[in-house]
């Protein structure tokens, strides 16, 4: 095996975005095509979900919205096809929405995903602008065992970025919050 490093740039519709230098992977010989690269992310996923079936648990993926009709369908799309279709790794799949004032919610809503508006969600303790507030109000509406959450506003956004972060969760029992 070899490691390799590359860098990724990741773009958000907002005019955000990341950027990574430095990451690592270890790779079987001197160079990897793109399909061996989608090869060894399926073996991880595979790996991902024997551990999943193993442990007896279930697993909500949240995908929190504000006027994200740029990216939600797609988004949604992709973690249906790819993570309960293809593969039975998400039991759920949860659009939390903070009242968008564009077509979000019934993008995802064609694309397969339950929807609620956070400011509906356990309403007598009122409704309060901001993340957080989907965040902590989406607990009350999932019923996996572990809760995943992945921003909405990225333009390439990957099935990874869900099971990429219950990975630790799966493989080390000691574990108990990934971000």
């Amino acid at each position: 095996d070899k490691r390799v490093q590359f860098d990724f740039d990741i773009a958000f519709t907002n005019g955000g975005g990341l950027k990574g230098q430095g990451f690592r992977l270890d790779i079987p010989g001197d160079d990897i095509s793109d399909a061996e690269l989608a090869d060894l992310l399926a073996r991880d996923l595979r790996r991902l979900m024997a551990l999943k079936e193993q442990q007896g648990v279930t697993i909500s993926a949240v995908l929190p919205t504000l006027n994200e009709a740029a990216t939600v369908g797609d988004i949604v799309r992709r973690a249906r096809v790819e993570l309960m279709e293809k593969v039975p790794f998400l039991d759920e799949l949860l659009v939390i929405d903070s009242d968008s004032e564009d077509d979000t919610r019934e993008l995802a809503e064609a694309e397969g995903a339950r929807v609620v508006r956070h400011s509906e969600v356990l309403a007598r303790y009122g409704s309060y602008r901001g993340k957080g507030e989907a965040l902590w109000k989406s607990l009350y509406e999932t019923s996996g065992d572990l809760v995943v959450w992945s921003d909405t506003d990225i333009s390439d956004w990957h099935p990874r970025f869900l099971y990429g972060t219950l990975g630790p969760l799966l493989v080390e029992p000691r574990i108990g919050y990934v971000k």
